[in-house]
């Protein structure tokens, strides 16, 4: 299952997907470690960032693709490196993430409209995946 998951991402959305999930990695690692720490805590909570910030961004971005292409659409996520850039320098600066590293492009078919319903579908599968994730981690933390 895992193995027909991936042959449906390209190598460059897989590119693409690993440079978001590392840079808003260490914007999340920049806000956690405001006033200083050390090497090695740096390295834990970008570990921290890259397991917990990486699942739901993975799991979100995953949701609209394969809901996509449930629908018949090809899916594919596009970083934006200006946004990675600005979210990582206002982590720096400021303190705050502005976590916007890319989208899921949906590409219709030739003679084919996206209906409204399919697209309001699409749309809400990320946000829909990251309430199910708050709900199941909640229960396990609580």
């Amino acid at each position: 299952m895992i193995n027909e998951i991936f042959s449906r991402i390209p190598k460059s959305e897989r590119n693409d997907l690993i440079i978001a999930w590392v840079g808003i990695a260490i914007a999340f690692t920049l806000v956690f470690i405001r006033g200083g720490v050390t090497p090695t805590g740096f390295m834990i909570f970008f570990v921290i960032s890259l397991l917990t910030v990486g699942m739901g961004f993975l799991l979100h971005e995953l949701a609209h693709k394969f809901t996509a292409i449930k629908f018949g659409y090809w899916a594919q996520f596009r970083k934006d490196n200006q946004m990675l850039l600005v979210a990582v320098a206002l982590a720096a600066l400021v303190g705050v993430v502005f976590a916007a590293p890319g989208a899921t492009m949906i590409y219709g078919q030739q003679g084919r409209e996206m209906q409204k319903r399919e697209n309001g579908i699409i749309s809400v599968a990320g946000p829909v995946t990251n309430l199910l994730l708050c709900i199941v981690f909640f229960v396990i933390v609580v």
